[in-house]
């Protein structure tokens, strides 16, 4: 059996360090993959790219993944995911990389970071089918109210007025799957 920990992109610095939160995302992998016997296959999906949260001229996966060797007493497997540059472009994805797979696939995000996660991964991975997934928080040694706040009001975007890819892949994708439209034909006395 395989398992897939999706550790999902965050900040960085201009001279390629991480930040905290990124860091605690990485040390949690760490430490869920450290915990796992050793007849299982471990695989690590590290997320981001150039752009975006990225002040680097390295991918951020790249930096994540520098990060993850540095700690890590193993020599996991590692796939790097640099096109995705933000939560929505990671869990569409994503679902399109794993479906048909029946793996298990843990997703680790910051807790202020996971309602907004639990929702699009979900809507994802119910419409490719994928039914072994948890959403691993990790919780924050620190509580920033606009954080919280922003990560709110990206929910309520999302859910009340898609916008963007995220519209987008919703009309192309879910909505389709969900609304079954029946042809009537016309009655010639209408």
């Amino acid at each position: 059996m395989s398992i897939n920990f999706i550790v999902l992109g965050g900040t960085n610095h201009e001279n390629g360090e991480l930040e905290d939160s990124t860091k605690d995302r990485i040390i949690e992998c760490y430490k869920q993959c450290s915990s796992i016997k050793n007849n299982n296959e471990i695989i690590i999906h590290f997320s981001g790219g150039l752009r975006h949260f990225n002040k680097d001229n390295i991918p951020h996966c790249e930096l994540c993944n520098n990060f993850f060797t540095k700690i890590s007493k193993n020599n996991y497997k590692t796939e790097m995911h640099i096109d995705n540059n933000n939560t929505v472009e990671e869990a569409i994805h994503f679902g399109n990389y794993f479906k048909g797979n029946n793996s298990i696939i843990k997703v680790i995000t910051n807790d202020w970071h996971s309602e907004r996660v639990k929702y699009l991964f979900n809507k994802v991975f119910y419409f490719y089918e994928i039914k072994n997934y948890e959403i691993v928080d990790v919780k924050s040694n620190y509580k920033d109210k606009d954080l919280i706040k922003n990560e709110k009001d990206k929910i309520n975007q999302l859910t009340e007025k898609p916008y963007g890819l995220w519209k987008t892949w919703m009309i192309n994708n879910y909505y389709i799957n969900k609304i079954k439209l029946k042809l009537v034909n016309k009655n010639k006395q209408d």
